[in-house]
């Protein structure tokens, strides 16, 4: 049997022969090589000199778990839905909402924007423009359109606008083939001074000088405030900081510094700005109940003080010797104003029941500060309402079988059931208490049947007197106390780090395409 030897020799040699080519065909290519490595230096350091900055400012926000969506095992809010952080999710989806984005454009004026050219570079001047545009009127095509200026002085520019057609249509143009439709704007050059009315078929406007012009050109775009949403929404991204914590990072990434800072911040005061409207609403809501109730019984208070006072001026010797109804008539007032409270309170509970039965707009309703329910209703009513808040800020963006909206619209039916479950319970609870206040009640009515018509008269007016005013006492009880919770509603939410001016871009990268280009260079 023949054995093919090997001969390491041979190895080194076809070793040899293979990096003798190699460098043979990097010096035939030599110049070739270096040309390359030159203009893609020049050409990387182009590009990052040219790319826009982007900044990236940041906050941190804690927020407060409220037995959440998630919750410890074997209370109501486990069992309404599964899993916890799902709260957490919710509270992000908020933030990045349109519906907070829209409250933050309230106080921020960000869709005029305004540019210059330094060192062949265009630079957008965010609060540090030299002239003021105000639009009265802008034809919705002209939305986001480039206006430049040419300065011819302190006093004077001409203003020029050419309306953004397709890359081929404006080419047709330019070559006189085809002529613009009469329904779009036409291209616009007239020479005209600050502080001058500007009025076309297309657009109307007034440039306010604010000081002295140091460039020749300048260029600027109007969009109407309220367009900016998604703008807002497109610069947002969010992050916990750990999976198991409730800090929550927010992060704004936008071609100007200062503008980053300003809409972060802008963002963060609103959220906590509507988390309080929500809750001051719930209290606001509350109070309405208990003043249209305070306002009735208010009537009844004087009607039967009336009635009473009537009684006793015309029947002296009764009121003085009656002691028996007197005693009567003040332990049944007892029981009936408890009585009374407990249908107050069950009215609340079952105008919950019909909201949540007939699908009625739950953002408004409220347990205010009963006393007789499950403190975790009211918890899941709170809830129900993030839920249902976060699952409508997803639906301006997103179609219903998007699996967020899935998961979100699961929890939300989850919790519902639960509520229905928990309310149908607390109502019967409360039927069973008013059960027991009626059967003493009525036991005290049957010993008023033995005393004397007088004195039994007697009781009764003392008796309707004494419901209505503990009653009413009752209300301006719960009315304080609504009124105090209202005034002392604090945030769940608290600002750990607020947006400070990003100081350096985070792209494009120039340093590290710098240091590769070099790289290239030397090898």
């Amino acid at each position: 049997m023949n054995s093919t030897s090997v001969n390491p020799q041979n190895n080194i040699d076809e070793d040899e022969i293979d990096l003798n080519e190699v460098f043979g065909t990097l010096n035939r290519y030599k110049y070739s090589i270096i040309v390359f490595a030159i203009v893609f230096t020049i050409g990387a350091t182009i590009f990052a000199y040219f790319k826009p900055n982007v900044y990236s400012a940041s906050t941190t926000i804690e927020l407060e778990e409220e037995g959440g969506w998630g919750g410890s095992s074997g209370d109501a809010m486990s069992l309404a839905l599964s899993g916890g952080g799902a709260n957490l999710d919710n509270e992000q989806y908020i933030i990045k909402s349109r519906f907070l984005a829209e409250k933050v454009l309230r106080g921020l004026e960000i869709g005029t924007r305004y540019y210059t050219t330094h060192n062949l570079r265009t630079i957008e001047l965010y609060h540090s423009s030299p002239f003021l545009v105000v639009s009265k009127e802008l034809d919705s095509s002209l939305v986001g359109t480039t206006f430049s200026m040419e300065i011819l002085d302190q006093d004077r520019f001409i203003l020029r606008m050419v309306p953004a057609v397709g890359m081929k249509e404006q080419a047709l143009l330019m070559l006189g083939l085809i002529e613009a439709p009469a329904d779009r704007p036409k291209p616009y050059e007239q020479e005209h001074k600050f502080g001058e009315e500007i009025v076309t078929e297309w657009f109307s406007l007034k440039i306010d000088k604010l000081f002295d012009l140091d460039n020749r050109e300048y260029s600027f775009s109007v969009t109407p405030n309220e367009y900016m949403a998604g703008f807002i929404q497109g610069g947002i991204s969010t992050s916990l900081v750990s999976k198991s914590g409730s800090i929550l990072q927010i992060s704004f990434q936008d071609n100007v510094a200062l503008r980053a800072q300003q809409i972060l911040n802008a963002l963060t005061e609103r959220y906590l700005q509507q988390e309080l409207e929500e809750k001051t609403l719930e209290a606001d809501q509350t109070l309405k109940f208990i003043d249209a109730q305070v306002e009735e019984i208010n009537k009844d208070v004087e009607k039967s003080q009336g009635k009473l006072e009537q009684f006793r001026s015309k029947n002296t010797l009764v009121v003085d010797t009656s002691s028996q109804a007197m005693m009567t008539a003040q332990n049944m007032a007892e029981y009936e104003s408890k009585l009374q409270a407990l249908d107050i309170e069950s009215s609340v509970l079952q105008n919950v029941q019909e909201y949540m039965n007939t699908g009625k707009d739950l953002s408004g309703i409220s347990l205010g500060s009963a006393d007789y329910t499950d403190p975790a209703l009211a918890q899941m009513i709170q809830k129900l309402q993030e839920g249902i808040l976060a699952r409508n800020s997803l639906l301006i963006e997103f179609t219903a079988i998007h699996p967020d909206i899935i998961k979100l619209t699961e929890g939300i039916n989850s919790i519902k059931s639960s509520i229905k479950f928990t309310l149908k319970n607390e109502i019967n609870m409360m039927e069973q208490r008013k059960q027991v206040l009626r059967q003493y009640i009525r036991k005290y009515e049957r010993s008023l049947k033995s005393l004397p018509e007088n004195e039994r008269q007697l009781a009764n007016l003392t008796r309707n007197t004494l419901v209505n005013e503990k009653v009413y006492n009752f209300l301006l009880s719960k009315r304080a106390e609504t009124a105090i919770l209202r005034s002392s509603t604090v945030s769940k939410t608290r600002i750990l780090d607020t947006a400070l001016l990003p100081a350096v871009p985070i792209k494009p990268k120039a340093i590290l395409i710098n240091f590769l280009s070099s790289l290239t260079i030397r090898f």
